[in-house]
């Protein structure tokens, strides 16, 4: 087995925010994990639905799923 040490300097802020995205990756592949089976949600939508009703409805289960996470975008990027 193959193992690393990797170091981050956390008063460097370029290093704290590679620290954040590491330790937060199971958190965000959970989230896009769920994002993407939220999908199957809309295929049965019914057809005579406003686009702009789903679009929403999409929006707030991505947001939902990042906020259960506690994924902060803005922290992240």
């Amino acid at each position: 087995m193959s193992k690393a040490t990797i170091e981050y300097d956390l008063s460097d802020p370029d290093d704290a925010v590679e620290f954040k995205r590491a330790s937060r990756s199971m958190d965000m592949a959970l989230a896009l994990w769920e994002i993407s089976q939220a999908w199957t949600k809309f295929k049965h939508l019914d057809k005579s639905q406003d686009f702009h009703d789903g679009v929403e409805a999409m929006n707030d289960i991505i947001y939902q799923c990042l906020r259960e996470h506690n994924i902060d975008l803005d922290e992240l990027t």
